[in-house]
């Protein structure tokens, strides 16, 4: 079953992200042994799209996940929320995550919540902007960045200032307008 593709701005060719992913809040290393075949991407199912974040401590596991499936990195987009845990800066958060081992590229960073923006919106944002650099190197040809649990004033705020500016699903505003 293929999902509805959304396009981002980031500038990027073949940069779209699949509409449904798996997200893995709760399941992280202090919870004891994962079974991978559980976290694992199921292209057979059309499934393709997983989500990690850095503060639930889940990306080792889901990057060790994706490895034991034999897909093909192009068959998989990766997401992973910047949470600026221990204070860490932008770029050294997602060095980070891209040091986790077992963790591949990512092909889409979020700012996790606009709450963790500090010491504001537009200067974290900016930040995130500049961090573009940092994927430079990697192999996947996403390499977007976006935002997550915001609400309309945060994101008034940020598009007055973004030079990239996030992508918005208008399918899921249209159906929530109507609901």
């Amino acid at each position: 079953m293929p999902w509805e593709l959304i396009k981002l701005n980031s500038g990027y060719h073949n940069n779209h992200i699949p509409s449904i992913g798996l997200g893995t809040w709760t399941l992280d290393n202090s919870q004891g042994p994962i079974d991978q075949d559980e976290q694992a991407p199921d292209n057979a199912h059309g499934y393709n799209h997983i989500g990690t974040v850095q503060a639930y401590r889940n990306e080792e596991e889901k990057g060790v996940a994706l490895k034991e499936t034999g897909l093909s990195r192009s068959d998989v987009f990766v997401m992973t929320k910047c949470s600026s845990i221990n204070s860490l800066d932008i770029p050294t958060s997602i060095k980070n995550s891209l040091n986790s081992p077992g963790v591949l590229d990512v092909d889409l960073y979020l700012v996790h919540s606009p709450c963790l923006a500090v010491p504001n919106i537009p200067t974290y944002w900016a930040q995130m902007e500049k961090a573009m650099g940092l994927f430079d190197n990697l192999t996947c040809d996403h390499k977007s960045i976006g935002i997550s649990n915001i609400e309309v004033q945060h994101m008034e705020t940020l598009m007055a200032s973004a030079q990239i500016k996030p992508a918005r699903q208008k399918s899921i505003l249209e159906y929530a307008t109507k609901n």
